[in-house]
C-alpha cells in the first residue's frame, strides 16, 4: 500500500492532477488504521496501533527484556498468503485478504518490519507534509470566510500563548 502512495506521489508531481494526491492520502489512511480491520499498522499511531511487529529485537511480546518497537516502525499489514506457522495455527485460513493479520511477534509473513516498507513510509509521510505546507502557504489567495476562521485561530493561540505566560 505504501509502495502505491510512493507511486501516486510521483505521478502528483509530474501531472499536479489532484486524484494522485489525494491517492497517497488515501494510503496513508489504509496504514494508519482507515482499513478492514480498524487497524493502524504503524507502531505509536493511530487508535488502535501496531504494537507487537515481527523484529529480532523489538521483540517485547516474546521477552520483557528486550524493547517495544518505538513509534513509526511500519509491519507488512494484512496478507491472505499466510505462510508462517502461528497464523497457520491460529486459524486466519480462509480470511477475507484485508484481514488476514495477526499483530503477534511471531506472525512474520503478516507482521514483519522490513526496509522495503519503512523506506517508502518516510517518503510518503515527507511527500504529505511538504505538500500540506504547500497548500498552507498557497491560503493566502483563501477566501475571506476562510482568512477570517485563520485570523481567530491565531488570535486565540496569541491569548493561549499570553495567558500561559502570565501565569508564570
Amino acid at each position: 500500500m505504501v509502495n502505491n502512495g510512493l507511486m501516486m506521489g510521483l505521478a502528483y508531481d509530474f501531472t499536479h492532477e489532484a486524484k494522485y494526491l489525494n491517492g497517497v492520502a488515501l494510503a496513508m489512511d489504509y496504514i494508519l488504521g482507515r482499513n478492514a480491520l480498524d487497524q493502524s499498522y504503524v507502531t505509536g499511531y493511530g487508535e488502535r496501533p501496531l504494537e507487537n511487529p515481527y523484529h529480532r529485537f523489538w521483540c517485547h511480546q516474546a521477552n520483557p527484556q528486550y524493547p517495544k518497537a518505538p513509534p513509526g516502525v511500519l509491519s507488512g499489514g494484512a496478507n491472505s498468503e499466510l505462510q508462517d506457522p502461528y497464523v497457520q495455527a491460529a486459524g486466519l485460513a480462509g480470511c477475507a485478504p484485508q484481514k488476514c493479520f495477526m499483530d503477534h511477534g511471531g506472525a512474520w509473513s503478516v507482521n514483519e518490519v522490513t526496509i522495503n516498507w519503512n523506506a517508502p513510509l518516510a517518503w510518503v509521510t515527507a511527500f504529505l507534509d511538504e505538500k500540506s505546507k504547500a497548500k498552507s502557504s498557497a491560503a493566502v489567495g483563501r477566501p475571506a470566510g476562510l482568512q477570517q476562521a485563520s485570523t481567530r485561530t491565531q488570535a486565540k493561540t496569541s491569548d493561549a500563548a499570553s495567558i500561559g505566560g502570565a501565569a508564570r
